[in-house]
Parts: structure tokens; C-alpha cells; sequence
């Protein structure tokens, strides 16, 4: 490679930001304050600089230099990190705090490989330097820029001298509590939360420089907002009243008291040439803590198949987290305390947990709920889930017992409330539990026409088409499945039906990958150790086959292989045979 395909020169904003006294909090606390800024990086400023699009340069200890194609997006992205470092400040006292300070200049750089040069590095730095703890400075050039395009004022310095510096620089400090009202009106008293969980979705930012970019972002907040609105265990905040935030720099907090809600997505969407990047995350209002965030990298060739994807991906990471976080807060209480609502959120996460422990404690917890309101449908597909994932993972003799009776929970819920997809998901997993593939499938079906967003429902119609002899139709369900929520703690159960869905079509190394991915997940389902073990002898490696029957012997002493095979209910004689086969050859007892 030449020198002149090696550099590089454009136009970029620059963030330089340093924590003020970071030696002195390093020698008071040395270990405490490593652990400090690493949970500051990963909660706060690497999920900032995702979702502006930025690029991290460098570090340098406790400093940061940031490259931005965008000034005001440069703004916008150093206020965020201010606010989430001053809201971990909170609770902490003033000698252990990790205030920013920060500087910001527009220039030409050069780029070599992954790093940067250029005089407006030296500005940036320069006005770092300058900026007080918790302040940001930014140059005449990111002024230009900013002014009019932000809620935020700013106190002018002058031109001032900077060393090692060519010019006379103009500095602006950003006024971050001095920040324009999002609502011009007088104060609203605002709403408080609502039972439910509750979500608003900021109108998605625009960072392409292309108005007419803006059709898509706003077609896929439209998107999220409506799919969110078909998860009936949430209170969604509609479109039309999101409208009036954007292009406004949020407060997170004024916008929660505001709408009365607990959790706020906010996202960016930029495209360059053929491709697209749509970054989003998801904050508890209360803390502002970043709950969880994603970025998608995608090729632009189908403008609508790509927003039905990411829509659908979005949906179902952000139910999952929501449940997980509600059940999280129902559990700060005591059982006694529990009303039914945060009873159930504390089921619904207890059963996501998928542990013998959190299993039998969501059995308990859904008749609990039950004796509260049994007119209410969810207890019931909890009491069902629970009931048959205590018996799948048993490996005992009593599945099919268990599967009746999860089915008849399931099939009652569906009486209380025809349109719950959890409940026809609890039905069709009986179902197939039951060797019913048809009216498995079936149910898996109606639970996905009720609700295209569901992962459970997507990652279920995959294990039911490949138990009944269709497994890359299967396949491609639950990958569908584990795309749509990739953090969803329970694709252990995907991995292991894709495993199986390999080793029903032969192909036994793939089989082998996806065990070893749902053991990694889960290491207590002795599933992937099955159809590992199977799929290494059948290979030839008796030794390893061995070896993986010994580690799921070490979980379940008294496996057997009619136990174990009772668990994969394949179409094809054959199948089930040439598993059986397998685990005789590992050493499996009969």
C-alpha cells in the first residue's frame, strides 16, 4: 500500500475529553477507580459514541479523542456522555467523582491507518485543557455549525491564544444546565408510570447530511412504535406525541416525568453509499442507565425488507430486556408486598432465567397470581411454561405427564384471552411435546398473525418444522429467532433445535457448533450435550463423544438414553434411531 493510500484528508470534528483529578483519584483508589471508568466506558460512553456515529481514536488512560463527521452530532454526543458521567456522580462524594471535562474543534485532518493528525487536534486538546470539570468548549468553526441547530446556549470568550496552536482561536462554552426548554409552554404536570411497563420512542435521528434520508428514519420509528404497541404487556407511548421531540436534544428525565413512562429508545440512522448503520439504545429514565443498545450494520438493496428486519429485531431486544429489567425491580420487594402485576413481572423473569431454581420458584409465583385473579391469562401460560420446562429439563420420566398438563394451562389461557401469542406459544409447545407437530405449528402460527414481532413464537414454528421433518425450514426460523433478539438469555433453547435440526439432515459438524454454543449459553442443559455427543461418535470420535457424555452425566446422574431421547421428538424412525445410535456408541446406559 502507497503513502498516498495510506493518508487521507477530511473534514472532521474532534472531542477531546479528559477526567479532571484522575491521578488524584488514582492514587486514593487505585483498583476502585479502574473498575469506575471501565463501567463508565461501557454504560456510558461507548454506547454515546455508537449511537452518534462516532469513532474512538484513541485513549490515553483516562482521555478520549473522538472523530465525528457531524459538529453538532459531536455536541450532541459529548452532552450525552456529561450527563450519563454526572448522573453515576450522584450518589457518590465529591473526592470520588469522574467529572469530564471537554473540548471540541472542526478542522481537516490527515488520517494514517487508524489514527488521526491535524491542527484541530491540538485545538481540541488546548480547549480540554482550558474547560473546568463537567464543562464543554468548543471553537468558533463547531459554533458556526451548532448555533440554531441546538436547544443549548452558549457563553462566548473571545478569541483567545492557544499553545503549539497557528491562530487565534474563538471559544464558546456549551451552557449544558442552561439548556433550552423542550416545551416552550408552561410546566405540565406530567403523568405518573402506568401498571404496565412503559416505553416512548424518540423520532430517530437523521445523520446522513441527506434530508431526504429522513423518510427512513422516520418510517422506522413509525415501525418500532407500532410493533411495540402489539406487545400487550407494554404501555407505548404513540407516534404522533413523540413527534413534537424531535430535533431537540432530550432530557431524558423531563421527558419520562412528561409522558409518564419508565423506558426511552432513542436511535440514529446514517447511510453511506449502498449501506446503512441504525444505532439504538434503550434507557431507564430514573437512573438514565443504558439498558441496552445494539448497532446494525446493513446493505441497502431492499429499502423495505431492511426496515421490516431491523423493526422486528428492536421489538423483540427491547421485550426481552424490559421483562428482565421489570422483574428485576418487582424483585427489590418482598413476595408479601407483591401485587399481581409486579408478581407476574417477577414470573416473567424467574422463567426467562431457565434454571431448575427460577423455574419452580415462576411455578410458584403463577399460582400465587392465580389465586389473586383468575380471570387473568397470564398467569396460566407462565404456570404452563414453567411446569413443562421443569420437566424438559429434568429428563425424567413424567415429560409427557407435564406436557398434558402445560397444555391444558395453555389452552385455558387462550379461553381467558384469544389474543395473548404467549399463550398459543405455551399451547404449541405442549403440543410438540406431545408429538402433535401439526397443532404445534399451528398454534406457533396464530401466535405470530397475532404478533409478527414475537421471537419465542418465531424460535418455536422453527423447533416444531424441524421435529416434524423439515429442518432447514427450522433452521431458518430460529435463526430468524436469534437475529430478531440476540440477547435474549434463552437462545440456548434455539441453538440446541438448530442443532438438532443439523443432525437430523446429517450434517454433523454443524450440529456439533450449535450444541457447543447452547451448552456455552446454558452449561446445565444437558440437551446440547446429547446431540454433541451423538454427532462426535457418529463422526468417528469416540473419545470426545465420551467426554460429553461424562460432562452430562456429571448434570443428570441418571440419564438415560430413553430419557434422553424422549426429548427429541424427530419425525423420521430413522432419526431417532441413528441418535439413539450415537449415544450407545458415547456410552450412554439404555
Amino acid at each position: 500500500m502507497t503513502v498516498s493510500e495510506r493518508k487521507r484528508r477530511r473534514l472532521a470534528a474532534i472531542l477531546a475529553a479528559d477526567i479532571a483529578g484522575y491521578a488524584r483519584l488514582i492514587r486514593a483508589d487505585e483498583e476502585g477507580t479502574h473498575r469506575r471508568l471501565q463501567a463508565l466506558h461501557k454504560h456510558v460512553i461507548e454506547p454515546a459514541i455508537a449511537l452518534h456515529q462516532g469513532r474512538l481514536v484513541r485513549t490515553m488512560g483516562d482521555g478520549l479523542l473522538i472523530e465525528f463527521a457531524s459538529a453538532v452530532v459531536s455536541v450532541r454526543c459529548a452532552i450525552a456522555i456529561q450527563s450519563g458521567a454526572a448522573a453515576r456522580n450522584a450518589d457518590l462524594p465529591k473526592n470520588r467523582r469522574m467529572d469530564y471535562r471537554m473540548g471540541i474543534d472542526l478542522g481537516e485532518v490527515t488520517a494514517e491507518g487508524d489514527d488521526l493528525f491535524g491542527e484541530c487536534l491540538a485545538v481540541a486538546a488546548r480547549l480540554e485543557r482550558l474547560a473546568e470539570p463537567g464543562n464543554l468548549l468548543i471553537s468558533g468553526a463547531v459554533h458556526e455549525q451548532a448555533r440554531g441547530r441546538l436547544t443549548y446556549e452558549f457563553s462566548d470568550f473571545g478569541p483567545r491564544e492557544l499553545r503549539d496552536v497557528s491562530h487565534r482561536v474563538r471559544i464558546f462554552r456549551v451552557e449544558i444546565a442552561r439548556g433550552a426548554r423542550l416545551v416552550a409552554d408552561e410546566e405540565e404536570e406530567g403523568y405518573d408510570l402506568p401498571d404496565n411497563p412503559s416505553v416512548a420512542v424518540l423520532p430517530f435521528v437523521n445523520l446522513s447530511g441527506e434530508p431526504d434520508q429522513d423518510h427512513f428514519a422516520d418510517g422506522l420509528t413509525e415501525d418500532i412504535i407500532t410493533g411495540l404497541s402489539r406487545v400487550s404487556q407494554l404501555f407505548v407511548i404513540a407516534h404522533s406525541s413523540m413527534l413534537t421531540y424531535r430535533d431537540k436534544l432530550p432530557d431524558v428525565q423531563k421527558i419520562g416525568r412528561e409522558l409518564g413512562i419508565r423506558y426511552l429508545l432513542e436511535g440514529s440512522v446514517r447511510q453511506a453509499g449502498n449501506r446503512v448503520r441504525i444505532s439504538c439504545q434503550l434507557i431507564e429514565v430514573e437512573t438514565r442507565a443504558h439498558i441496552w443498545s445494539e448497532r446494525y450494520d446493513r446493505p441497502l438493496t431492499d429499502f423495505f425488507d431492511l426496515q421490516d428486519e431491523i423493526t422486528r429485531n428492536v421489538v423483540a431486544s427491547i421485550k426481552t430486556q424490559v421483562v428482565l429489567k421489570e422483574g428485576q425491580l418487582a424483585e427489590r420487594r418482598a413476595i408479601s408486598d407483591l401485587g399481581l402485576w409486579d408478581l407476574l413481572k417477577r414470573a416473567w423473569r424467574r422463567l426467562y432465567e431457565a434454571t431448575p431454581e427460577s423455574l419452580a420458584e415462576a411455578e410458584t409465583l403463577a399460582r400465587q397470581a392465580i389465586e389473586e385473579d383468575p380471570d387473568s391469562a397470564v398467569p396460566y401460560w407462565i404456570l404452563s411454561d414453567a411446569i413443562l420446562h421443569q420437566a424438559l429439563m429434568d429428563g425424567g420420566d413424567d415429560l409427557q405427564a407435564a406436557a398434558m398438563r402445560a397444555q391444558e394451562l395453555a389452552r385455558h389461557a387462550i379461553t381467558l384471552d384469544e389474543n395473548d401469542e404467549n399463550a398459543h406459544s405455551a399451547f404449541g409447545i405442549a403440543s410438540l411435546n406431545l408429538g402433535r407437530h401439526e397443532e404445534a405449528i399451528a398454534a406457533f402460527r396464530r401466535a405470530l398473525d397475532i404478533n409478527p414481532n414475537c421471537s419465542v413464537a418465531l424460535g418455536l414454528l422453527g423447533s416444531g418444522l424441524i421435529y416434524s421433518g423439515q429442518p432447514d425450514d427450522g433452521i431458518g426460523y430460529a435463526e430468524m429467532a436469534i437475529r430478531s433478539s440476540p440477547r435474549d438469555p434463552n437462545n440456548f433453547f434455539r441453538y440446541s433445535d438448530i442443532a438438532a435440526g443439523h443432525f437430523a439432515a446429517s450434517r454433523y459438524g454443524a450440529a456439533i457448533e450449535n450444541a457447543q454454543r447452547a451448552i456455552r449459553q446454558k452449561p446445565g442443559y444437558f440437551e446440547g450435550y446429547i446431540v454433541a455427543a451423538a454427532s462426535h461418535a457418529l463422526l468417528g470420535d469416540i473419545e470426545m463423544a465420551r467426554e460429553m457424555a461424562r460432562d452430562c452425566r456429571s448434570q443428570l446422574p441418571d440419564i438415560t438414553i430413553a430419557k434422553a431421547s424422549a426429548s427429541y421428538m424427530f419425525a423420521n424412525p430413522v432419526d431417532l434411531e441413528r441418535l439413539q445410535q450415537g449415544l450407545r456408541l458415547a456410552g450412554f446406559p439404555d
